[in-house]
Parts: C-alpha cells; structure tokens; sequence
C-alpha cells in the first residue's frame, strides 16, 4: 500500500506545485499539485507567514477556491463538485492547528530542518 502523504511529498518535489488564479485573477490557490498526463488537480494547499493557523479557519475559503478550479478544469458543474472529497494542505511557520488528519500539515521546521 502506497502512503499517501509520501506520494503527495514526492509530487510537490517532482511536479513544482503551481500557484493558481481564477480567470478573473482575483482567487488565488497557493499550490495546486498536478498528477497524471492529464495534469488532474489533486491537492490543494494555503500557505501563511504566520506561526500558527488554524486549518478550521482556513478550510471553507480554501475549499469554495478548489470547487471552482475543479468546475473550470474538469468541466462538472457546481452541484458535481459540491460531494467531491478534497486533499487540502496547510502551512504555517511552526504550527498548524485544528486540522483534519486527512490533510497534509507542513511547517517551516519540514521544508528547513535543523
């Protein structure tokens, strides 16, 4: 059984995860990492300068952002996306707080140990 966090770990190392914006430019996904040739969005993560975030806090804005990526790419409407399970991501300087254990938490301390 593959590790699901040591494939995404891999994926941000071998395919750069992208920043994206919508069309309009206004809503902006920090990193949006790409599998397969068809390039499918498969986790979507926020990143903060700040010490600590609170992933309960950050979830909803950064869920709506990867529904509508999700409604521009694939092409399902709305009302498909609103039941797809999401792979999220969250990073803080030193702590991550209130997050699922199904997301992948990354910390300064992850990136630069030591």
């Amino acid at each position: 059984m593959i590790n699901l966090d040591c494939y995404l770990a891999a994926a941000l190392v071998c395919n750069a995860p992208r920043r994206y914006w919508n069309s309009a430019g206004t809503d902006q996904i920090d990193a949006v990492v790409l599998a397969g040739r068809a390039r499918h969005p498969i986790l979507f993560g926020e990143a903060k300068w700040a010490r600590s975030v609170d992933a309960r806090r950050l979830a909803p804005r950064l869920t709506d952002k990867a529904r509508d990526l999700l409604v521009a790419t694939v092409g399902a409407t709305e009302a498909e996306m609103a039941d797809t399970p999401l792979r999220l991501s969250y990073c803080a300087r030193e702590q991550v707080r209130n997050a699922p254990l199904d997301t992948l938490v990354v910390t300064a301390a992850d990136i630069f140990p030591g």
